[in-house]
């Protein structure tokens, strides 16, 4: 199963944490784990390595500082953040999808039924609260309309393949 991360420095400790509440589940043929990071030191690759890597292959890979220099950026939305939407850039061509999970989420479930499910042509698929409670107040917290769906970006189905020929960066940056 091929997992997706995206940190800085900053997240380390919060993603050992995620990474062990994932390895709790077995799956066949392991978990291979990509790591988009933004300069990310090899000392503390290799701490993650160590604290975590039981049946997981770590593939870090540095996003260079001037891939997102020109999207908006702040405190709340640091460049980190648009690294799960334009993954296909970064990661193998041999992938077909990758299941991005943000790093502060813990897993109390297996994975596989979600790192399975059809796309059904879409680039992404996305997890929404199932109460409507929580969706209604995300949706006035956001100031979405009443109608619109919530997605929670921290757990999305990236379907590389078809973001490969569809590129949108611009999309994404306007």
């Amino acid at each position: 199963m091929h997992l997706l991360f995206t940190i800085n420095e900053n997240y380390v400790s919060v993603l050992e944490t995620c990474i062990r509440s994932i390895l709790r589940f077995p799956c066949e043929g392991g978990y291979d784990l990509y790591i988009l990071h933004d300069q990310l030191p090899e000392a503390v690759q290799q701490k993650l390595i160590q604290n975590t890597a039981e049946n997981a292959r770590f593939h870090f890979i540095s996003v260079p500082d001037t891939a997102f220099s020109d999207f908006p950026q702040n405190t709340r939305y640091p460049k980190t953040m648009y690294y799960r939407l334009l993954a296909a850039e970064f990661l193998p061509e041999t992938l077909d999808r990758v299941l991005y999970l943000d790093p502060d989420i813990i897993v109390i479930r297996p994975l596989e039924e979600l790192y399975h499910m059809s796309f059904d042509g879409n680039l992404f698929c996305g997890a929404t609260h199932v109460r409507k409670f929580l969706t209604r107040l995300n949706g006035a917290r956001l100031q979405m309309p009443e109608d619109a769906p919530y997605l929670n970006s921290g757990v999305l189905l990236i379907n590389l393949e078809e973001l490969r020929k569809r590129p949108c960066r611009q999309d994404i940056l306007a």
